[in-house]
């Protein structure tokens, strides 16, 4: 029994101990590894970014024509892609404008149609002049129509009246 409590008392002792050099070490070693691994990890990208950088100058120093004429049809969308979405807008803009001013006649003439719709008066006014208008236009047409009726008559009767006077020999 009392070497269990010696080594359970050794074993305390140790444990404490463990745990405050745990401390000391986290302490002290925390920042010094903080800087170790940001160092490493900035290395390791920069050698990273190095061989891709490579990889594309390979790449490129083989395909230096097409990367041209890439480059160039770039430029030349970039600009045709400002100038379309510029005429896209100026459109939109302009078609804005006009649907807004046509509505507006529209609702104008809506409104005046509905204050002379319920005018009794208008209306009245407007039947008889309509009526007026249809009705002379009705006696011209039946007047032209009834003197190429009388021409057709009298063209008629010349016919058999000739053809009467004439005798056949």
């Amino acid at each position: 029994l009392p070497l269990l409590e010696g080594i359970v008392s050794v074993s305390l002792y140790e444990c404490q101990l463990d745990g405050t050099v745990d401390e000391i070490i986290n302490e002290a070693l925390t920042p010094l590894l903080h800087g170790c691994v940001t160092v490493a990890l900035q290395e390791s990208g920069d050698a990273i970014r190095q061989q891709q950088v490579k990889s594309v100058a390979d790449f490129a120093v083989t395909k230096l024509l097409d990367g041209l004429i890439l480059q160039q049809l770039l430029n030349h969308v970039a600009d045709c892609g400002e100038s379309f979405t510029f005429r896209l807008f100026s459109h939109w803009l302009l078609d804005t404008a006009v649907a807004g001013h046509l509505l507006q006649q529209h609702w104008n003439v809506h409104d005046h149609l509905k204050s002379t719709d319920g005018n009794v008066a208008l209306v009245k006014v407007h039947r008889e002049m309509f009526n007026e208008v249809a009705v002379s236009v009705l006696s011209d047409l039946l007047v032209s129509h009834l003197d190429e009726d009388v021409e057709d008559i009298d063209q008629r009767q010349r016919q058999t009246s000739t053809s009467v006077d004439s005798p056949d020999t």
